[in-house]
């Protein structure tokens, strides 16, 4: 486990999607608890009042989680926590996938950059001489990207592709150590090329 010397430099270790949810998840308790102080305790931010233990939080590989130093209040608020991950003292969240969806964005400016968009289905389309590129969704556990054109178009060495229709192949993005620029330009690319 990694040591962090301060809350700042635990935040600034993370990767940007667990950066952005839990920055707000720390404006949110320094907002509810203004005495509490902050401290890195057991390798995790942590926020005592009075000298004790009240929250704190970490990041796992796919979640982020708040940790709450009472398993009573945890118990209290079982209705409104319908839906997580919960452990005995903690609940699991998603990273904040704004942020995922705003550098797959950046890539498909820079890779078609004269591509328009347009909402279809709820979801951002992005389409070249009017022909679909690709799109972007968000998911309970991931956001994605498809690239519309066929699979034989879309070189995937690394097998990081998903789907079996004859026209359209997904990528699945749950941290920003998902996102592969060079990969993701080259099946822009390809997507417009067939457009």
């Amino acid at each position: 486990m990694k040591m962090y010397a301060s809350v700042d430099a635990y935040l600034a270790g993370a990767p940007t999607d667990k950066r952005a949810a839990l920055k707000k998840l720390r404006a949110a308790i320094k907002a509810a608890a203004p005495k509490a102080t902050e401290s890195i305790s057991y390798g995790v931010p942590t926020f005592k009042l009075d000298g004790h233990p009240l929250v704190g939080f970490g990041m796992a590989t796919a979640h982020c989680t708040f940790y709450l130093m009472s398993y009573a209040a945890m118990r209290s608020q079982a209705i409104a926590l319908k839906g997580y991950e919960l452990g005995k003292g903690s609940i699991q969240f998603p990273a904040d996938k704004r942020a995922l969806l705003e550098k797959l964005r950046a890539l498909v400016a820079k890779g078609v950059p004269d591509a328009t968009s347009s909402i279809k289905w709820g979801v951002p389309f992005y389409q070249r001489n009017g022909k679909d590129v690709c799109a972007l969704a968000s998911f309970k556990d991931h956001v994605a990207i498809n690239f519309f054109a066929s699979p034989s178009a879309l070189a995937d060495p690394g097998k990081k592709l998903e789907g079996g229709g004859k026209s359209s192949r997904m990528l699945k993005v749950r941290s920003a150590n998902d996102i592969d620029a060079a990969s993701i330009q080259r099946w822009l690319k390809a997507a417009a090329a067939s457009s």
